[in-house]
């Protein structure tokens, strides 16, 4: 809290700890005819017989000043403190709505990591804003499509052409849009299904603002031949052929000593093997393993040039 006249101990602490986080800067006692608020604040303007409340958008802070008039003089620190009441009241509500928003943002970016498709959201100009984990292993897998400055590339210029042409249409959000498309991979197999789709804001006010998500893009893989499942885990994380059914198995079933029963090993040979699993992916936790593992055994095949763990989103 800032004061032209220090108040009471005890109540500038109160002010200050509910009006300093909330980014209020208060103006208490009488005012000299020399005072200047205007200094750092172009927004604020004084006056003698009111109480000028004007709020800065930039940085959701407030000057609120009293009058140094005598029919307008506040005598008391009780007065002070009724006649900053309703702005304390609006300050706190404020806050409230911030955390409950920064909650709800949390809470939704955690369910979009644990979805096994790729999610990737777009801005009006088609760059990406975020990209969940399994997308973020799709476009580093060099099948199909890549992040290239940015913005999404299809390996194959006439998947690309397409791609361009949707996402624009998607991000205009002139109209509901929603379209599919099938990328391929360099040796001209299908290797991604495309689902792309406008987010509608019903807040106008969003509408203003440039980073905001205009599209969404769902990535899907092409499922494989199931026979080819052990060899695309040996291809892509160079597994032995025991570890790759223990993966298979421990996918399978989601428990590591189902898996090993299924397999006629021991436990204690599984969780070996589960550990130089883990190593090889490039995981920490279990969830995280079968995440990698719901996206790997989609794939539709392996060069030798993916033999290493998955790569952090750049």
């Amino acid at each position: 809290m800032t004061g032209i006249h220090s108040i009471e101990p005890m109540l500038e602490q109160l002010y200050s700890s509910v009006l300093d986080p909330a980014g209020l800067h208060t103006f208490v006692g009488n005012l000299d005819d020399d005072t200047d608020f205007a200094s750092g604040r172009p927004q604020f303007e004084r006056r003698r017989h009111s109480l000028p409340i004007r709020h800065d958008p930039s940085s959701c802070s407030a000057a609120v000043a009293l009058s140094r008039e005598r029919r307008h003089a506040v005598s008391s620190g009780t007065g002070v403190a009724r006649l900053l009441q309703p702005h304390l009241h609006t300050a706190y509500a404020i806050q409230r709505h911030l955390n409950r928003l920064e909650a709800q943002l949390h809470t939704l970016h955690g369910l979009l990591d644990r979805l096994a498709a790729g999610v990737v959201m777009l801005d009006a100009q088609g760059h990406c804003l975020f990209a969940n984990p399994a997308a973020q292993l799709l476009l580093t897998g060099h099948d199909g499509m890549q992040l290239v400055h940015g913005r999404l590339r299809a390996c194959v210029a006439t998947d690309q052409l397409r791609l361009r042409a949707l996402i624009d249409l998607a991000v205009s959000g002139s109209a509901a849009f929603d379209a599919q498309m099938l990328l391929r991979d360099l040796d001209g197999r299908p290797a991604l299904i495309l689902t792309i789709g406008t987010l509608h804001d019903h807040d106008v006010a969003a509408g203003e603002d440039g980073d905001r998500a205009r599209a969404a893009v769902f990535v899907q893989p092409v499922i494989p031949h199931p026979g080819k499942a052990d060899a695309v885990l040996r291809e892509l994380f160079d597994f032995t052929t025991a570890e790759a059914r223990l993966a298979l198995a421990l996918f399978d079933t989601g428990d590591l000593a189902e898996a090993c029963e299924r397999l006629g090993k021991s436990l204690a040979t599984g969780r070996v093997q589960l550990r130089m699993l883990m190593e090889k992916t490039g995981c920490h936790r279990q969830s995280a393993l079968f995440r990698v593992l719901s996206v790997a055994l989609s794939l539709p095949g392996a060069c030798s040039s993916q033999r290493h763990p998955p790569t952090s989103f750049g």
